[in-house]
């Protein structure tokens, strides 16, 4: 019923871009985070067997779910735009920052990794598992889970920033985007565009322009998804960190380490 009800949390197959509406980020979000804390005390709990299937798999699956809720809001804040959506994209994306910030300086966790790469069959797990740990055990150190405590807290602070700056910078672009136009006064200098696309400017040009000859080319109509905003990169710790645990899918500009 809650994923009926909430498409974000929806994860049954491609998402449901369609019946994503503004009111659903914040549920969603919280939601997810509460969801990925409570694996994160689980897998941090002394009784839990150091294992792949008891520590890698259920934090992967939960921050996994994280990442493609907030990539599907990412992906619509992107292309969509509205000044509510906006709203909650920023709203919500100071939570993420923080997760993932925590996530990667938790000492407790970072000792479980460490604790999975001391195991005596270590060495006899197939290499892409060996390589998650390795890449996971460089992630904890870059993003500051080896500082001192008020290091820790300045870390934080800049990767919050950050992310505030990164999303301003791409929210300017996408505004001056959406307020360009380019206006044709000579039919000849559209030769060669396709007719369909001529109609279209055709069809976009205010009133005032003169009748036939003038069109309003707007880049809105041809808009990519490469100005979606973003946290940025604050080491391996952001909402689109380069962690094995598929933390990159929370973005869609993120990439996943090999």
């Amino acid at each position: 019923m809650e994923h009926q009800m909430n498409p974000l949390l929806d994860f049954s197959g491609l998402p449901r871009f369609g019946a994503i509406e503004p009111v659903h980020v914040t549920p969603a979000v919280d939601a997810l985070l509460q969801q990925a804390r409570d694996v994160v005390r689980q897998v941090t709990d002394p009784k839990s067997p150091a294992s792949w299937d008891a520590i890698v798999e259920p934090l992967d699956d939960a921050t996994d779910r994280l990442g493609r809720a907030w990539g599907a809001v990412s992906h619509l804040n992107a292309v969509v735009d509205t000044p509510q959506l906006r709203e909650q994209y920023n709203a919500n994306q100071p939570k993420l920052t923080v997760f993932f910030t925590e996530l990667s300086q938790d000492e407790a966790l970072y000792a479980r990794f460490k604790e999975l790469a001391a195991l005596p069959d270590f060495a006899s797990w197939p290499a892409a598992r060996r390589k998650v740990i390795e890449n996971e055990l460089r992630d904890f150190r870059l993003g500051g889970a080896e500082l001192p405590a008020d290091r820790k807290h300045r870390f934080k602070e800049l990767c919050e920033r950050e992310a505030q700056v990164s999303t301003r910078f791409a929210e300017n672009v996408l505004d001056a985007i959406n307020a360009f136009a380019l206006y044709v006064d000579d039919a000849k200098a559209l030769a060669g565009v396709p007719e369909d696309a001529v109609q279209m400017f055709a069809k976009r040009r205010p009133p005032r322009a003169a009748p036939a000859t003038r069109s309003r080319c707007s880049t809105r109509a041809t808009r990519r998804s490469s100005t979606t905003p973003t946290t940025g990169r604050c080491a391996s710790s952001s909402i689109a960190p380069t962690s094995p645990r598929h933390r990159s899918s929370a973005s869609p500009n993120g990439t996943t380490d090999p």
